[in-house]
């Protein structure tokens, strides 16, 4: 017996519009969507705080975000048209080879990147920075133009030096830079001359002297544990303001004549170092009271 399709049953009129009408709202959908996120990438490129980047950077920054090329595009578009004056667009192959380097060179790279504009972009607003173990080796330039930083955490990355530009941040209050293989001859004396610093943190260094302290008016905190510091600064009393002091794990083995005048000092820890035992016994018993006490017999 032959085998004969079913014949499906015709539509009706009424189906064929409510199947037309909903392929019409499906197109129109994703007409809406690819508006919306058009719109986003426009806005973005609009903020004030974005238009220090380049356009590279912005593009790769949208790419990352799921955004097609033609979105970005028309989205660059509406910003040349909205300024009313022409911009060279940045050609595709630039951003593909930017992308393929960085994977190469370091996936971490691009993410530091892009992550660090954003922090600099809320960072002109806070006055707060935190690239604490981004695997980076430089400071960028970009961080010394954000002149009314407060606090700038460093920490946790090799860092090759620590440029005069600090010294351009002259709003400094604090500064962290622990663990990031420092020696004396890659720090710029900058940094020792921010007018306003209160806290500094370069413990788990390789620092060997640590005399410039003494030009820090302001200073309150400082940790330098677990460098190869051999003394401390012999006119350490210019540093009136200290109240905590972290020595721990040095080679320190006296203390300075005027120590005993860092009048406001509350606490120091001074474990690991080479001071004789009586010392290290008065500040265990009475605190920084008796040290003093004991230093000045």
């Amino acid at each position: 017996m032959p085998f004969f399709k079913k014949k499906e049953p015709k539509k009706t009129k009424e189906q064929l519009e409510k199947e037309e009408e909903d392929k019409k709202a499906e197109e129109e959908k994703k007409i809406l969507e690819n508006e919306k996120q058009i719109e986003v990438a426009y806005r973005f490129l609009m903020q004030p705080e974005v238009q220090k980047f380049s356009d590279i950077n912005k593009r790769v920054f949208l790419r990352k975000r799921g955004l097609t090329t033609d979105q970005i595009d028309q989205a660059f578009k509406r910003r040349d048209e909205k300024k009313e004056s022409a911009q060279t667009g940045t050609e595709q192959q630039q951003i593909t080879q930017q992308e393929q380097k960085a994977s190469e060179e370091n996936k971490s790279v691009l993410v530091y990147s892009e992550t660090l504009e954003q922090k600099l972009a809320t960072a002109l607003k806070n006055g707060f920075l935190s690239i604490q173990k981004s695997n980076t080796t430089e400071l960028s330039p970009k961080i010394f133009e954000v002149s009314n930083l407060k606090t700038l955490v460093a920490s946790q990355n090799m860092l090759k030096e620590i440029p005069d530009a600090i010294g351009n941040l002259v709003n400094l209050r604090v500064v962290q830079l622990a663990e990031c293989g420092l020696t004396n001859d890659v720090i710029s004396d900058k940094l020792f001359s921010l007018p306003n610093l209160v806290e500094l943190n370069l413990s788990k260094n390789k620092l060997t002297s640590i005399h410039l302290i003494v030009n820090l008016p302001e200073l309150q905190r400082l940790d330098i544990s677990y460098n190869n510091i051999v003394e401390l600064p012999e006119d350490i009393e210019k540093c009136q303001k200290l109240q905590l002091m972290n020595i721990q794990n040095n080679y320190i083995n006296f203390f300075p004549h005027n120590f005993t005048k860092l009048v406001n000092l509350k606490r120091i820890l001074i474990s690991g170092n080479q001071f004789e035992k009586e010392a290290e016994d008065a500040l265990k018993s009475t605190g920084v009271e008796g040290l003093f006490k004991f230093l000045s017999q």
